[in-house]
């Protein structure tokens, strides 16, 4: 009975314990809840900014293509790339439509499994009714997010249950005019996807329902969505009415449930400010979400309390276990010197196997235990090593550095791991040596010798070694070379560089260094966009051929805003497990001035700086191939100087340059810029007039001749008056082609000289010969 108010004082206490523990649990369980929950609405709060983003992109882009293209046609066709551009970028969206203001749908790109395809114009449909595009074509541009529903065409419910949350805005022009409305359906199983798999370990089963208690995410995945239908067992109150009540007039709280569990909830609202996603935007939402955590009753029952009916048993033995191991107490001590003996011998052999011999010192500092292995690493046997110390076999430089680190450890009374010397080895070899060691201490606490163990290191050392004078090559290498050099991770983040690199960039190496070259390369594809520079991350295990490799000209952008033209070599480099990629950057200004120079010297006409005759056709025909495409007029003018080889033979040839390159400075004043003109011959020019009538064309020349005749014209030799002769010609019927404008155009200019020159003539057919 001695021992009775022990075990009571070990039974309270174990009590208490226990419930501290529980008490301790339940907090643990609701800051995990809560966590969890806030970690649910970030995740949907970065889903729903980033596809804010993607539409308010989508409408900057249409409106942007739309102020630079005039024909609807291509104008729809460009949208349509667009869209499916963008929908197979971002897999997460179903559909993308361009509506009319009228509710009618211009462009439709639908994604799913089978890959993305644009819809034939025949399959389009009028949405004028539907809800979403009523709110967008009132929203005065700003963006519209739906409500979290099922995907409806032709005015059916899509089954399986396809769950959509759109976005929807209007589009306008630079001139204000309203262009349509852009509707993106997001697939909702992608984000209820996402929206699982953060919560794997939470304690609690999490619902998503909507404003109305819709489920959306529920306990029984049969019920998800049907409120959509009309059934009533797809509502949260109808479940749990007493917790809705509660649940729907707070914004966030917790409470227990007289239903069993404990309840955590918050509701999500897309922000409506403005400018948080774009500029001068708002963001109008439908409805509300909110996240429910239930933690049933059967998961807050306490695991300590099985414990306690173990603490009574234990308790109620205690005693007979006591007098049971006084029995056999001294069975045990043999036992455990015998599991001693066998202990040491385990890790002699672990020692034995490791390549390390273990050692002890006196308080003299000399060994006076050592195993066998001794001879292995030091070439010495345990007897030759006893009664010295290890300061005998270290070389001359190492061996004050060995006496101070000992002493230091004597003195503090620390162990010590690591410490590194040269020795002598017992063949006059230099090994690299390893000692770690611990104190051996006294009854009063004072070091009086240390025991460890030593290994031989000599073959890391040598690695390393190489390593850092391999480093050292590559460095040299890597700085001498003119070209920047540049090493990225997956993100585009810069990891290392040379000095080339910071030159080219003219960035400080504190700023270079981890910033994002995302922002100061792009393709030079006039398109300002990335392209495969920046395709994404390589695929995991699918090799170099996944990552974008070869020679790329790409625009840079210095620190100072100015940007060069540059030549990239992309090599991809396996590293950490991922892909890392390794940029060598050259300047290619001077070779793209003078590839500029020899498209000038190959195009130009060196005197009047006009297009030259080559030219000329190259733009006369794409300028023909898309009035017959799209049924525009164009017109064609061949003009040229009277008397000209008079004004050479009586005033010299650099007055006939002067009148020439004046001429053509006339002609560019009276041509629009879409007009086309161009010296094919030595005074003979030729002007193509797009979008432009035979009448048009007749009154452009009769401008250009009358400024021509009323100009002075000056020379090296003195002021001069010319007039000019011009034929005019129109694509109609029978003049169809570059060759029969150009034919009409000259038969008529040399009507024009036949009808006594300085006049205007116009031949609209191809008959007709120029003598």
């Amino acid at each position: 009975m001695r021992f009775l108010p022990l075990a009571l004082i070990i039974l309270a206490v174990s009590i208490w314990v226990i419930e501290m523990q529980r008490v301790q649990f339940l907090e643990m369980v609701q800051v995990k809840e809560r966590k969890g929950i806030e970690t649910d609405i970030s995740v949907l709060n970065t889903w729903v900014d980033t596809r804010i983003n993607d539409i308010a992109f989508l409408r900057d882009m249409v409106s942007l293509n739309y102020d630079k293209i005039e024909n609807s046609r291509e104008y729809l066709s460009r949208i349509s790339s667009l869209f499916l551009s963008f929908a197979s970028a971002k897999s997460d969206y179903s559909q993308v439509r361009l509506l009319s203001p009228e509710g009618m749908e211009l462009v439709r790109v639908n994604s799913d499994e089978s890959g993305v395809r644009l819809v034939p114009e025949g399959e389009l449909q009028d949405k004028s009714g539907r809800y979403y595009f009523k709110r967008a074509i009132n929203c005065g541009g700003n963006i519209n997010i739906s409500k979290f529903d099922l995907n409806i065409e032709n005015g059916k419910i899509e089954e399986p249950f396809q769950p959509v949350l759109r976005a929807s805005t209007c589009v306008y022009g630079a001139d204000g005019k309203l262009l349509g409305v852009i509707v993106s359906n997001f697939s909702g199983e992608r984000l209820l996807g996402i929206f699982n798999a953060e919560r794997r370990d939470s304690f609690g089963d999490i619902w998503l329902v909507n404003q109305e208690g819709g489920w959306l995410i529920g306990p029984d995945p049969d019920n998800d969505w049907i409120f959509m239908t009309g059934d009533e067992k797809g509502l949260f109150q109808n479940m749990y009415p007493e917790e809705w009540e509660i649940i729907s007039e707070d914004q966030k709280g917790r409470f227990f449930s007289s239903a069993g569990g404990l309840f955590f909830y918050e509701r999500y609202t897309i922000s409506s400010e403005k400018g948080v996603y774009a500029p001068d935007t708002v963001v109008e939402s439908d409805e509300d979400w909110v996240v429910v955590s239930h933690v049933p009753s059967s998961r807050l029952a306490f695991y300590w309390w099985y414990v306690f009916g173990g603490v009574i048993f234990g308790v109620v033995l205690w005693t007979g276990i006591i007098i049971w191991k006084r029995a056999v107490a001294s069975v045990r001590q043999q036992e455990m010197a015998e599991a001693l003996m066998e202990s040491e011998q385990r890790f002699l052999d672990v020692s034995n196997a490791a390549g390390e011999f273990i050692w002890e010192t006196g308080p003299e500092g000399t060994f006076t235990f050592v195993t066998g292995r001794s001879n292995d690493v030091l070439g010495l046997s345990p007897e030759e090593l006893i009664g010295k110390s290890p300061f005998d076999f270290a070389i001359e430089e190492d061996s004050w550095n060995i006496r101070k680190d000992f002493l230091d450890a004597a003195q503090t009374g620390q162990s010590f791991n690591g410490l590194e010397y040269r020795c002598v080895s017992g063949s006059g070899e230099v090994l690299w040596i390893n000692f770690n060691g611990v104190p051996i201490l006294d009854s009063e606490e004072t070091v009086i010798g240390f025991r460890g163990a030593a290994f031989d290191i000599t073959d890391r050392k040598k690695s390393e070694q190489e390593l850092r004078e391999s480093e050292e090559l590559l460095s040299s290498v890597s700085n001498s070379v003119q070209d920047g050099l540049v090493l990225m991770d997956e993100d585009g983040v810069v990891q290392h560089y040379n000095p080339a690199a910071l030159r080219l960039f003219k960035f400080s190496s504190d700023i270079f260094e981890g910033m994002n070259l995302r922002d100061y390369v792009r393709l030079d594809d006039g398109g300002g966009g990335q392209g495969e520079l920046f395709s994404g991350r390589c695929i995991e295990g699918s090799g170099a051929g996944s990552c974008p490799t070869g020679k790329l000209e790409v625009i840079c952008t210095r620190s100072d805003g100015s940007e060069f033209p540059a030549e990239v070599a992309v090599s991809p480099l396996r590293r950490s497990g991922s892909w890392w990629v390794v940029w060598s950057i050259r300047d290619i200004t001077e070779r793209k001035e003078s590839e500029e120079k020899l498209l000038t010297l190959a195009t130009t006409d060196s005197l009047t700086g006009l297009i030259n005759r080559r030219r000329f056709m190259e733009k006369a025909e794409a300028e023909l191939d898309r009035a017959r495409r799209y049924g525009r007029p164009l017109s064609m003018m061949m003009l040229d100087i009277d008397h000209f080889k008079r004004v050479n033979d009586t005033y010299g040839h650099d007055a006939g340059d002067d009148v020439l390159k004046t001429l053509s400075r006339l002609g560019l004043e009276v041509l629009r810029k879409v007009d086309f003109f161009g010296r094919i011959g030595g005074e003979e020019f030729s002007v193509l007039l797009p979008d432009t009538s035979l009448e048009g064309a007749v009154q452009v020349a009769e401008r250009l001749r009358e400024e021509v005749e009323n100009a002075v014209m000056e020379t090296r030799s003195g002021d001069l008056s010319i007039t000019i002769s011009i034929g005019v010609s129109t694509l109609n019927e029978e003049i169809n082609n570059l060759e029969t404008m150009l034919k009409a155009a000259d038969v008529a200019l040399y009507a024009a000289k036949r009808g006594g020159r300085n006049r205007v003539s116009v031949q609209e057919s191809a008959k007709g010969t120029v003598e």
